[in-house]
């Protein structure tokens, strides 16, 4: 719904095959409600033991990181190129299925970097900002997927509109303010350990499968 490659007759023909759906995210929620009467919430969540901060940053200076697909629709190349504009530090790692690294390259990553920008028009669940915020960072996030529930759950991040004024303004304010940047990041940690593990997660599918195979 809302996506140009998804017309209403399509989703309403795909979901009149299920017997229940699911989304991850509340957004998401709203958006499938209309074409089916047994609509669940099951969020994702994230392995908080594997994705974690496990030493210190190699740059004191505000570091920005930014992991997706190299498409528009994922941010590329307006993120790297305000990081330009603002001569500000930024790790990217832009692959696709095709030339994906292994989970400890992302992890790396995320332990060099203090805040994590998620700009993407199209996305159910941002993993990379769950994996991020385990990892101690701070989120810069468009409304998108379950961010707004992530960053709405403590003073974790910045929830922005998907503009590139809105962009450069977040980026602008963390580069400028190092330590609350810091805090937000233990912040976000905490946020995950709190609400976003798999282990917590997990009940809501069990009871979906329960309810649907009942």
């Amino acid at each position: 719904p809302g996506n140009p490659g998804y017309g209403e007759e399509r989703v309403r023909a795909w979901a009149s095959r299920c017997d229940a759906l699911h989304a991850n995210s509340l957004l998401l929620l709203e958006e499938i409600r209309p074409f089916h009467e047994r609509v669940r919430y099951c969020p994702n969540g994230v392995d908080p033991e594997f994705w974690h901060r496990y030493r210190d940053r190699p740059d004191q200076r505000v570091t920005f990181a930014h992991v997706g697909k190299p498409k528009a629709r994922k941010g590329y190349p307006l993120v790297s190129l305000t990081s330009l504009r603002l001569d500000v530090p930024l790790l990217t790692c832009y692959r696709t299925a095709h030339n994906a690294l292994p989970p400890s390259h992302l992890r790396e990553l995320y332990n060099d970097a203090h805040v994590q920008i998620v700009f993407s028009d199209k996305d159910g669940t941002p993993c990379v900002g769950l994996e991020a915020a385990a990892c101690e960072n701070a989120i810069v996030s468009n409304h998108i997927g379950n961010m707004k529930e992530v960053l709405g759950a403590g003073r974790c991040g910045v929830l922005i509109e998907r503009t590139p004024e809105a962009l450069e303004s977040a980026m602008v304010w963390c580069r400028d303010h190092p330590e609350d940047v810091v805090a937000m990041g233990e912040e976000a940690r905490r946020v995950i350990l709190r609400e976003w593990t798999w282990e917590i997660q997990a009940e809501h599918v069990r009871k979906l499968w329960r309810e649907v195979l009942s």
